[in-house]
């Protein structure tokens, strides 16, 4: 009788296996089929979502304020309002132009305003590059540098707008003669262009 030879390594045993296709085939068969039945034992058996523990924060974090850099470009709602100053009869404003939209301002009712609006190339893109102000009747095409943009508030109050989408929106708030912002029915909003997706 003759003794079988049993395969010692990886290459003699794919070897044995070649010499007989239906021995492979049931080894792949096997193989395959162990792989989904432990695919679909981890599957039933994962943790719910309501039994994974959440992590909880037992003291606030403590940030030394000195040491956080300023972002490069803020979010204009987060800094101080521009307001004008008045010289020779003609009021003067300073504000720019960021990625994330125009800066408000604040001005005074019946006093000629000069409204500089500053625009790097930088910050500059498809949808910020015209600005729509409708209770000034004004549409301008903003240019990298300064913009000088010119109307005469008559009337006291909040009055916004916009990019010539409508997404990007900001305000010029005027104040009365008597120091205070007044409440305002018809601020712009309804002629502003329908909130739509900016095109680069």
């Amino acid at each position: 009788m003759r003794k079988r030879q049993e395969p010692k390594n990886v290459s003699g045993i794919l070897s044995f296996l070649k010499r007989r296709p239906t021995l492979l085939s049931g080894v792949l068969v096997l193989l395959i089929a162990t792989a989904l039945l432990v695919g679909q034992s981890l599957a039933t058996n994962a943790p719910e979502e309501s039994s994974i523990p959440t992590p909880i924060t037992t003291s606030p974090i403590d940030y030394n304020k000195e040491e956080i850099m300023e972002a490069p470009d803020p979010n204009p709602s987060d800094l101080p309002v521009p307001t004008a100053t008045v010289k020779d009869g003609v009021q003067y404003v300073t504000s720019k132009v960021t990625n994330w939209g125009y800066e408000p301002i604040l001005v005074q009712q019946g006093i000629p305003v000069k409204w500089t609006l500053n625009a790097s190339s930088s910050s500059l893109n498809g949808c910020n590059s015209k600005l729509i102000i409708p209770e000034y009747n004004l549409e301008i095409e903003l240019k990298s540098g300064e913009n000088l943009i010119e109307f005469t508030p008559d009337r006291s109050g909040t009055f916004v707008f916009s990019c010539w989408m409508g997404m990007i929106r900001s305000s010029i708030s005027v104040m009365g003669q008597d120091g205070t912002i007044a409440p305002t029915k018809e601020d712009g909003t309804s002629s502003l262009p329908a909130a739509a997706c900016c095109g680069g």
